[in-house]
Order: C-alpha cells, then structure tokens, then sequence
C-alpha cells in the first residue's frame, strides 16, 4: 500500500501561499474599515451638498404645505425631511431621489431629523 505525503510541510509555520493570500486580503479589510465612517460623517455635514435616494416613511401635512421623512440606507439610520408645497406624485413608501443641501436638526423644535432645503425631488 503506497501512502501520499502533503505537497506542503507545515512545522508551525503558515505555507506561503497563504501568507501570499491572507496579507493583501486583510489589508483591504482594514482600509475599508477605515474609509467607511469617514463617507458616512461627510455626507452628514451642515450646509453640504448632497443626494438622497431613499424611501419615504412619513408624509405630514404641515401649514406650509407638506414635509417628506426619507429614510436612505448610505445615512446609517439618520432620516432626513424635505418640505414641500405640493406632494408632486409622492406617496408613502415610494423612492424618492432629491439633490439639496443639508440642514442640522434645528434645536428647541421637535425636529430630530436632518432638513434638505433647496430641494429637487422625484418620486416614483
């Protein structure tokens, strides 16, 4: 009976095509870790320009018209509203793609929530 012995010798070291494979790989793993909340903290910036496309959660009619709460997936859970005078099509839980600039939430009203003012919007 013939018996086969492994192509590799490991004696408590890594083979090196492993250590070829695992290093770059953790090294992207890394980078990516790092660059993603910077690009959450940039696009959360008082008076940034800006593009959201997200689904609407909440519609309220207010004195001024309307205001539109979406909820975007690249916010990591922040909301943003849009107001508007006319509902233009929208409807709860439809998309909405808006290009404005962001507001904080303004302190001593019950908005918690992220303001696109200068707003151009569509919903489908």
């Amino acid at each position: 009976m013939h018996l086969f012995k492994p192509a590799t010798r490991c004696r408590g070291r890594m083979p090196r095509f492993l250590l070829v494979s695992v290093i770059p790989a953790s090294l992207i793993i890394l980078s990516l870790c790092a660059i993603g909340p910077q690009a959450e903290a940039a696009a959360l910036q008082d008076g940034a320009a800006t593009t959201i496309d997200g689904t609407i959660h909440k519609i309220m009619q207010v004195d001024a018209g309307f205001e539109f709460y979406i909820e975007d997936d690249s916010l990591n859970g922040s909301r943003v509203y849009i107001s508007s005078q006319e509902e233009q099509s929208c409807r709860l839980f439809s998309h909405i793609h808006a290009t404005g600039k962001l507001s904080r939430p303004v302190s001593g009203t019950d908005h918690v929530d992220w303001h696109l003012t200068d707003a151009t919007f569509s919903c489908q």
